[in-house]
């Protein structure tokens, strides 16, 4: 299924604060806030915003930065 991209979800991204520079990431945060739905995300930033977040990524240690299993 697929979420069609409406004015409103656009000028949303507007109200976001700029923690991300991407604008297609800070599109999908606009979406995701404006239909009230949970976002699937591997990207840390993401939980700078009022989100509703399913962590997709692979747990990362704070001490080391790496990937662990």
């Amino acid at each position: 299924m697929s979420l069609a991209i409406t004015h409103t979800h656009a000028l949303s991204i507007s109200d976001l604060p700029f923690h991300h520079s991407d604008p297609f990431d800070r599109l999908l945060i606009a979406q995701a806030r404006s239909e009230d739905m949970v976002i699937l995300t591997a990207d840390r930033d993401f939980e700078l915003y009022e989100v509703e977040i399913l962590w997709c990524g692979r747990s990362v240690s704070p001490q080391t930065g790496l990937a662990g299993d």
